[in-house]
């Protein structure tokens, strides 16, 4: 299962790059229109799935999908596993509330769900990506991150993620273009970033090596 928080943090040489097109960027910092962006990038690369706005009604799955790679599954008894599923889905809405809520379908089935938040600090997060068993490697992540990448590169924002550090969705993150952030004391996970454009084109480095 791909599922990954993250709070980044520019560098000071990369703040500045970016500060320079700053009123550029604030006009085009509107989250409906990202989301909008992004739902026509998948519509137009991935025409086999479809991209819908989460809604109440799919909680059964949501909870499916959190516990489809919980460790103690097994060991838990069901009502304590939905009680923690439960938890998690809280903390997503009571920590990122005006952020992008997706769930994938095939066939008219869920199959998977992405949220990500346009507003966040330094950029644009994607703080939670997963994929149900029976349809990973199929391309859905991939499309996922690439919807992100269009939408939040046409605003000229940096993407960021946190991954477990024995997920081996980070191989598929590398692929993509992001990089592993030297991480904070006590952090959990693996912190990777993608330059925004303004980073990029003028080369700086868009992780800063102290932190």
């Amino acid at each position: 299962m791909y599922r990954h928080e993250c709070d980044s943090s520019l560098s000071e040489k990369s703040r500045q790059a970016m500060t320079n097109d700053s009123e550029t960027k604030d006009s085009l910092l509107d989250p409906a229109a990202a989301a909008a962006a992004f739902d026509g990038f998948v519509a137009t690369r991935a025409p086999w799935l479809t991209v819908r706005p989460e809604a109440p009604e799919d909680a059964p799955f949501l909870r499916a999908l959190f516990l489809a790679d919980h460790p103690l599954a097994a060991l838990l008894p069901p009502v304590m596993l939905e009680q923690q599923a439960d938890i998690r889905m809280a903390a997503f809405r009571d920590g990122h509330p005006g952020a992008m809520r997706r769930i994938f379908e095939s066939g008219a089935a869920p199959i998977g769900r992405v949220i990500i938040d346009w507003s966040a600090p330094d950029g644009s997060l994607c703080v939670d990506l997963a994929v149900a068993p029976a349809h990973r490697r199929r391309g859905v992540a991939g499309a996922a991150l690439e919807a992100w990448k269009a939408a939040a590169d046409a605003r000229g924002l940096r993407c960021a993620l946190t991954v477990l550090a024995d997920n081996p969705a980070r191989a598929l993150y590398a692929r993509h273009g992001f990089v592993e952030a030297p991480g904070q004391e006590g952090e959990a996970g693996v912190r990777m970033i993608r330059a925004a454009p303004a980073e990029r084109e003028q080369g700086l480095p868009s992780i800063d090596s102290r932190c």
